[in-house]
């Protein structure tokens, strides 16, 4: 919902959370095998909405 989404929203500000830091940390893991290209391509949609 959009209160779910704006409270996201307000935490990654206060935690000075940064969309090219969670890609970075996605790529991490995708290329360390920890999570799966299918896992990787769903979690980047997610960061980058």
């Amino acid at each position: 919902t959009q209160r779910v989404e704006q409270a996201r929203e307000d935490m990654r500000h206060f935690v000075g959370y940064s969309v090219a830091d969670e890609l970075e940390k996605l790529e991490r893991l995708k290329n360390s095998n920890v999570i799966s290209n299918e896992e990787y391509a769903r979690l980047r949609a997610r960061a980058v909405q």
